[in-house]
């Protein structure tokens, strides 16, 4: 354990740092319109009827709960307005709480405060009743009650110390219990678990900053044994535990620099910046999202980060002549929302990329349903968006009421998870017609943990009836953190090489081509998202105008590995619908993926169609193309997102190799799509497919299977075609237009379009405005041509990894080309070196090889 004539010096000094300072020295201030709003119930309450609906002496009984809570901005507008009548009904409620404590003996107060710690709900109680008679003294100058708070501090430092770890199963362990120190869910002094502990220790500081010039404490003899074993006994109990920079850290953080400057202790205000700045790097993606891909852990440490420690931590100054070699040798006026603010605002922008037309946002990995996206203002009209390093393609079209969107999510697995590598959502009409599942299971429904995230239950391919890997994946898809992965002035922080640093199992993104907004394209693969490894495990999107209203999607899923492929497909899990399906089923016994039972079975070699209808609003049918050996399942399972169950679609295949081929349409009325059917093209894994509209245009889709190099191949009607992907329309015999992606050539007709292809090169050098320079750009070698602006750039890092940047322009140099990009660039080139400035910060070795995909077009005049 620490010594204890350490911590006395250091509090010592750090106190005659500041002894010239007015107490408090922590601030209650606020905004006086939105606390004189927030008061205003409060204070226009009847104060005999408010006194009587209160419950003397129990903090935690459901009557004081809204009391209380209104005592806390009565408080604040005391402290900014001096406000009497805020004054009045704030002791009026303080008193009334805390009257049998005003009452008790001093020894009837220590007896409640035990040995036993968290066992003891006294103890923590009493922790809360300081803070409650301390604000009775600083409001009323009542010397008793100052007195009985300062009983009360000098009683938990004589104890604390002491106490024993209450784990989760009520067992008891010592505080130096080195694996309950290292546990990760191991609870901490207050019996909650132990990255919260800084946090619910903050009723004591608030209480000894308060009552510190009342001489309460002096008088018992007790202020260095309080400031000792209490007040810095609790982040120095933390502080044993190894780095964490978890998604719950920034109440660490916006907790210890009260202590700091409660104390005052100035370390612990520097400790706590430099976690802060070591966070915004180390567990941030460089397009600004968190860590672990969820949106809902995302929201929570992104608020805390950019909204809560700033505002705690503003305007903070060191004392006269101390320094540091903690953070920055010393602060003076911190401003920490200015000095992140791009990064602030990147973070926060990479949420609002999720934000769905109704103002909900797309629940990836571990994200609570019910949740609207409050943060965001509602988007009007949809845009194509990418998160290009968490791994998430979103294709957008079209203003209200017809915005539509298509999500492609190629993250790994990186904590919370969801084992949906290549899921797809389909929102539409005001709706999510194919959705994503939800986190945690209420009581009662017949989900559960388990099957929220399974492969199956979301919208993607099963292989041989497993699950896609964890975050703690075979040794095969873990990188060793070596030297090279260690990041600028940063430790390696705790489970980096535990999930959160070292999982390889990310897909790579192949291709994305949002630019025409008629048809947009997306192209990912996931092969590391299973063990062993597939040799090909890939997903083509198209997001497809049918008019100026009106959208469908190209769905096109390759599979070579394994020997059963199961195509899974469900509608808007929270508005329970009805299932239809094309070919007749007959009852089957049994379950497949475990949860689906009840199955119907039938015959989808000849292609089928399947339509979501629900009781208003819009449908979605899916048409799928003709593939051997295929059985249509419909089986019954958990609807995920209410308490009953839903229809969960299955098409499985038992076979080394697959081509799963669908399009779905999005129509309220009448249906979009009529028909589609096969177009005898290129190999096995290229796709030809018509799709029949009902307003009378027929489309031409061509997709192809290569990997690399795409070979001129021309259909049985004379379309030739060299390109990742092509669309051509009719309107009966006549082209309205032709469209292709990463093509070198597309004929159509008497029109033949030739182009590059593509751009490919190596990036050489990165420029960062975060890192100084004036712009955010990659420079390359590689002769490209002036604009390419919406385009996107897909950037290799060694093979490891992919990540893709959105080109604001592309300036041709002497040596080749500086691609300005849209967004921070995330890497820098050092020597043999790709240095990762963000999450996973690894340094990976060259090259970093770039893709631009270059597209054809004709329209019709």
């Amino acid at each position: 354990m620490r010594s204890a004539l350490t911590i006395m010096l250091v509090a010592m000094i750090a106190t005659g740092m500041a002894s010239a300072q007015e107490r408090p020295f922590l601030s209650y201030q606020g905004d006086v319109e939105a606390l004189t709003k927030s008061t205003a119930t409060i204070l226009a309450a009847d104060e005999t009827e408010l006194v009587a609906g209160l419950v003397p002496g129990d903090r935690k009984d459901q009557a004081n709960a809204s009391a209380l809570a209104a005592t806390e901005n009565l408080f604040k507008l005391v402290e900014t307005t001096d406000d009497g009548a805020a004054r009045a009904r704030a002791l009026v409620i303080l008193r009334t709480i805390c009257a049998p404590l005003l009452d008790a003996t001093d020894d009837a107060l220590r007896a409640q405060i035990t040995e036993n710690g968290a066992q003891d709900a006294s103890n923590l109680a009493m922790r809360d009743f300081t803070w409650d008679l301390a604000r009775i003294w600083r409001l009323s100058a009542d010397q008793a009650a100052a007195h009985k708070c300062a009983v009360i501090l000098q009683r938990l430092a004589q104890v604390m110390p002491t106490w024993p770890l209450v784990t989760r199963e009520g067992e008891l362990k010592d505080q130096d219990d080195e694996a309950q120190r290292r546990a990760w869910d191991a609870n901490g002094l207050w019996g909650g678990w132990f990255v919260s502990d800084v946090y619910d220790g903050l009723p004591v500081v608030r209480a000894f900053d308060l009552i510190y010039d009342s001489g309460a404490m002096q008088d018992l003899g007790a202020l260095e044994l309080i400031d000792r074993d209490l007040i810095r006994y609790i982040p120095e109990h933390y502080f044993e535990r190894p780095v964490d920079m978890g998604n719950i850290t920034h109440y660490l953080l916006k907790s210890l620099p009260l202590y700091g400057m409660a104390l005052p202790e100035p370390r612990y205000v520097h400790i706590a910046v430099q976690r802060y700045r070591w966070l915004i790097n180390a567990v941030y993606y460089s397009d600004g999202f968190w860590h672990e891909g969820s949106p809902a852990y995302h929201k929570d440490i992104t608020g805390g980060l950019t909204r809560n420690v700033p505002a705690v931590t503003r305007g903070y100054s060191d004392p006269p002549g101390y320094t540091s070699d903690i953070d920055l040798p010393r602060y003076d006026d911190l401003d920490l929302a200015t000095e992140y603010a791009r990064q602030h605002t990147r973070m926060w922008d990479a949420l609002k990329k999720l934000t769905f037309p109704n103002k909900d946002y797309a629940k990836l990995h571990d994200a609570t349903y019910p949740h609207g996206a409050w943060w965001d203002d509602r988007p009007t009209e949809a845009a194509p968006r990418i998160l290009g390093a968490m791994g998430h393609a979103i294709l957008g079209t079209n203003p209200d009421p017809d915005q539509a969107e298509l999500h492609l999510h190629y993250s790994g697995t990186h904590g919370h998870e969801h084992h949906d590598a290549l899921s797809i959502i389909f929102f539409a009409r005001n709706r999510e017609l194919l959705s994503e599942t939800k986190y945690r299971v209420p009581d009662g429904w017949s989900s559960t943990r388990e099957w929220q995230t399974m492969t199956a239950g979301h919208n993607t391919v099963v292989i041989d009836e497993t699950e896609q890997q964890t975050r703690f994946p075979d040794a095969s898809h873990r990188r060793p953190i070596t030297e090279a992965d260690a990041m600028d002035g940063i430790p390696n922080w705790r489970y980096r090489d535990g999930g959160h640093g070292n999982t390889l199992n990310d897909p790579k993104l192949r291709c994305y081509a949002p630019d025409w907004d008629p048809v947009q394209v997306v192209e990912a693969e996931a092969e590391r998202a299973w063990f062993p490894d597939p040799e090909i495990y890939r997903r083509t999107m198209a997001l497809v105008h049918v008019d100026e209203h009106q959208v469908y999607a190209v769905d096109i899923f390759r599979v070579r590995g394994g020997a059963t492929h199961d195509w899974m497909l469900h509608g808007c899990l929270q508005n329970p619908y009805e299932l239809s399906v094309s070919p007749s089923l007959a009852a089957t016994d049994g379950t497949v993926h475990k949860y689906l039972d009840g199955l119907r079975t039938g015959d989808a070699s000849d292609g089928w169609t399947a339509t979501f209808e629900y009781e208003q609003g819009a449908a979605s049918t899916t048409h799928m193309l003709p593939q051997p050996d295929s059985t249509l399942i419909v089986g019954r399972g958990p609807a995920m997102r209410h308490a009953g169950y839903a229809d969960f679609i299955d098409v499985r295949r038992e076979s080394a190799e697959s081509v799963f081929v669908a399009v779905h349409d999005a129509w309220e009325g009448e249906p979009n799509v009529l028909s589609i059917e096969a177009v005898d093209w290129g190999g096995a894994l290229d796709v030809g497919l018509r799709v029949h509209l009902a307003n009378g245009m027929t489309d031409l889709i061509l997709s192809s299977g290569d990997s690399g190099l795409f070979a001129e191949q021309t259909t049985a009607d004379g379309i030739t075609f060299a390109g990742r992907f092509a669309h051509v329309r009719y309107d009966a015999d006549s082209p309205v237009h032709a469209y292709g992606v990463d093509a070198t050539r597309l004929t159509v007709g008497e029109t033949d379009l030739r182009g590059p292809g593509w751009y490919e090169g190596e990036v050489t050098a990165t420029r960062r405005t975060e890192a100084g320079a004036e712009v955010d750009a990659f420079e390359t070698n590689a002769p490209l041509p002036a604009g390419l602006e919406g385009r996107c750039l897909v950037v290799d890092l060694g093979g490891t990894l992919t990540q893709a940047f959105m080109i604001d322009r592309v300036e041709p140099t002497a040596a080749g080309a500086l691609i300005h990009s849209l967004d921070e660039p995330g890497v820098e080139i050092r020597g043999d070196l790709i240095k990762m400035m963000y999450y996973p910060g690894w340094g990976i070795p060259r090259p970093a090889r770039f893709h631009i995909a270059d597209t054809l077009l004709w329209q019709a005049d």
